[in-house]
């Protein structure tokens, strides 16, 4: 698989099992909408969970024939209410659980090039995630992968 389709397969698939979450008696059934952050739309319904890519780094040694990547997966809930502790709990609650969900299949459902998915960074809602009545919070999963493309 090339870069662009990999890359295209990881961000859908982290956006289709977030949203198999949603459901009732799912672990983000909180969530009003997913927001794929490269397909973003004004005013979206909270809480919301955007989900948007950071930069690709390879990590491959000179002497492979593949390619190995590892590209953060940036999850950030959006909640808005007029109790600030709660938008400060609720956004760090949503953070952690959308990281939980990804963890549980580390392959994303790609197996053919997806290696593992691990944790990243995790900022819990603080004053500088906040703006007015909305907070916000952010969990990092970082996904390895390889390609093998021929010239």
């Amino acid at each position: 698989m090339r870069l662009d389709e990999v890359f295209e397969g990881i961000v859908t698939n982290v956006t289709d099992m977030l949203e198999a979450e949603t459901q009732e008696n799912g672990l983000l059934e909180d969530i009003e909408e997913i927001v794929r952050g490269d397909r973003a739309r004004p005013r979206p319904k909270t809480p919301s969970l955007w989900v948007f890519a950071e930069q690709a780094n390879p990590t491959h040694t000179p002497s492979s024939m593949q390619e190995s990547w590892e590209l953060p997966i940036v999850l950030t809930p959006v909640v808005k209410t007029d109790l600030p502790e709660e938008g400060y709990r609720q956004a760090s609650e949503l953070a952690a659980k959308a990281r939980s969900v990804l963890l549980k299949n580390r392959t994303l459902n790609l197996r053919e090039a997806v290696q593992d998915t691990r944790s990243g960074r995790y900022e819990p809602s603080a004053p500088w995630h906040n703006e007015g009545q909305l907070y916000s919070a952010v969990a990092v999963v970082i996904v390895t992968f390889r390609i093998k493309e021929f010239c």
